[in-house]
């Protein structure tokens, strides 16, 4: 059963849906392109916190709201950036081995196995995550690195343009001491090195 069917049973079962809500969802999904979730909560049928809780109770895995949460950047750079939106999954903390990752689906095991062995961590767990705090976190985070990595770029090709041949600075340092010889002493200063020499 896919994880769309699970949410839709899940939320028939409880009674938050109706038969006749899961055709118009299921209508708007085909017509929109929608997620399920998305759905759910742009039709006002059911709750963004009432979706995650279902959600919740039936992976028997703990919900984070990644909005209160601040991620260690050493912490991203453990997970390329193509692999967290192909996944929509972001990496929270390491201990030991194990990398526990926020996603929407944290009983989707063929994606966390693809993980473990992408990002080589032996150990993957995984916490539920709205897709809506997954998609900003990515941004947030992603986008940080990107900015870093632009600028340190930006660094190289100003730090490339002052780099000067070894002929170069020959050529500098020879019209330098033209430039010395040929430029008028003052008197007083001839004196000084007379003076100095004696």
């Amino acid at each position: 059963m896919s994880k769309k069917e699970t949410l839709i049973d899940l939320l028939l079962s409880k009674k938050m849906l109706t038969p006749a809500q899961v055709e118009k969802i299921n209508e708007e999904v085909k017509k929109t392109g929608l997620s399920i979730e998305k759905a759910l909560e742009t039709m006002g049928y059911v709750r963004k916190e009432d979706i995650i809780n279902v959600l919740s109770e039936s992976a028997k895995t703990a919900y984070i709201d990644l909005k209160d949460y601040i991620v260690d950047p050493e912490i991203i750079r453990l997970v390329p950036e193509a692999v967290a939106r192909k996944y929509s999954i972001l990496p929270l903390f390491k201990v030991g081995d194990t990398l526990t990752i926020a996603t929407t689906n944290p009983q989707d095991i063929i994606s966390i196995d693809e993980i473990r062995m992408k990002t080589r961590i032996p150990a993957i767990e995984a916490v539920l995550a709205s897709e809506d705090g997954i998609a900003k976190a990515i941004e947030q985070y992603y986008a940080v690195k990107g900015d870093i990595n632009d600028i340190l770029q930006g660094m190289d090709s100003i730090a490339d343009s002052f780099e000067v041949s070894a002929e170069e600075r020959v050529e500098d340092t020879k019209s330098l001491e033209k430039a010395a010889e040929e430029a008028p002493v003052d008197e007083s200063l001839e004196e000084v090195f007379q003076w100095i020499e004696e």
